[in-house]
């Protein structure tokens, strides 16, 4: 499906966005206080296109894979994951803190055909078998 290459910086991409998505959240609310009247007037039609743009593709198939859901940190980052792909057909696995497991559930999201995959890897030495996977 993808070479070693582009899914290593797709995966890489997606954990940025990830971070900067916490981030941004209190700039929402300044930039709808800080509109004035003219530029209401004027950039309504840009905000309805900006609307229509940034809504999720719900086709859009995404995996998040976690290396095991009873880890606290793990549960306060999949209550985010699923605020961020709010929208999208999100498939969630739970690695149960084992790599073959994990390994088979990544398997099945590929022939799922998901247009993502977020991997939390359980082993950071089987990184290099996930990437040749996608």
């Amino acid at each position: 499906m993808f070479n070693k290459k582009t899914f290593s910086f797709l995966l890489v991409i997606s954990l940025l966005i990830l971070g900067l998505a916490a981030c941004n959240k209190a700039n929402d609310t300044t930039k709808s206080s800080n509109n004035t009247e003219d530029s209401a007037t004027s950039g309504e039609n840009s905000d309805k296109k900006d609307n229509e743009d940034s809504k999720p593709s719900s086709d859009k198939k995404i995996a998040v894979l976690y290396y095991q859901y009873s880890d606290t940190y793990i549960s306060t980052v999949r209550k985010e994951v699923n605020k961020l792909f709010e929208g999208y057909n999100v498939l969630e696995y739970d690695g149960q803190n084992d790599q073959a497991k994990q390994n088979d559930q990544i398997d099945t999201a590929i022939q799922k055909g998901v247009d993502l995959l977020l991997v939390n890897i359980v082993d950071v030495g089987a990184a290099p078998t996930v990437i040749e996977k996608g």
